[in-house]
């Protein structure tokens, strides 16, 4: 039985019935697979936290899964301030009421607002350092179709050197070396995480070979006519090792 089998049933049905739908208004890229995923990573980096400090009080489960599942939602209405909007629709949500008291909506609202890793303070609870550590993704794979279609969102008339160059820059900025989302000490420990940021650091070093990468999963996208074998080729690579300490040494 896993973390996510104690939040409470009735709360699960709700928000699977009425909030799942919502993010139909939202692009690919945040979306309710987004969502979903961000939900199982909540739940799994919870599960290591508790297991490695045994001693700190449990968390409200039901908390963690509302920010998960609402975290989103107002991308459609304004990506900016979406976690100003997103934050603001679950608090004004009278449904949730049945759940929560008025202390604990304003510790998810909190979390919410907190999740952007641009933000340059801190999360204010630990409910903001678990939803900022799962909202990122921990593949390459995930990271370039996500960033792809975000791109394509939001730039349709973008060309694919085009939708390249602009994908390296932006990467660069969040996870290069003075990335603003690369060596965040308010990242809860995750080894996905750790991994992860390792490589697509170490591939922006590499300008030629992070846009061969992405102009494959472009074509992925585009016209679903890719190699997987040429996709694992390029990881594989990469050879990067998950001992590496460097990451570890920051958090």
């Amino acid at each position: 039985m896993g973390l996510i089998d104690k939040v409470n049933p009735k709360l699960k049905k709700y928000v699977e019935e009425k909030v799942f739908p919502m993010y139909k208004l939202n692009g690919e890229s945040h979306g309710i697979e987004h969502i979903k995923q961000v939900i199982q990573r909540t739940f799994e980096i919870v599960e290591e936290y508790e297991r490695d400090n045994p001693d700190k009080e449990k968390l409200n489960y039901d908390i963690l899964y509302v920010v998960a599942a609402y975290h989103d939602i107002g991308d459609h209405i304004n990506r900016r301030k979406h976690h100003i909007v997103s934050a603001n629709i679950m608090f004004e949500d009278e449904n949730l009421d049945e759940f929560f008291s008025i202390k604990e909506k304003q510790i998810a609202k909190d979390a919410i607002e907190d999740h952007r890793a641009s933000n340059s303070k801190d999360p204010r609870t630990i409910y903001g350092k678990v939803i900022l550590t799962a909202d990122r993704n921990n593949s390459l794979e995930d990271f370039f179709k996500r960033r792809i279609k975000y791109c394509l969102e939001h730039h349709p008339e973008y060309t694919e050197n085009q939708v390249l160059e602009e994908l390296y820059a932006s990467s660069k900025e969040k996870f290069g070396e003075k990335g603003y989302a690369f060596k965040k000490s308010s990242y809860l420990p995750s080894k996905k995480l750790e991994e992860y940021l390792i490589q697509i650091n170490t591939l922006l070093k590499k300008k030629k070979e992070f846009q061969e990468m992405a102009s494959l999963y472009y074509h992925e996208y585009i016209d679903a006519d890719v190699s997987n074998n040429k996709l694992k080729a390029l990881s594989e690579d990469l050879e990067i090792s998950s001992n590496d300490k460097t990451f570890k040494e920051w958090i």
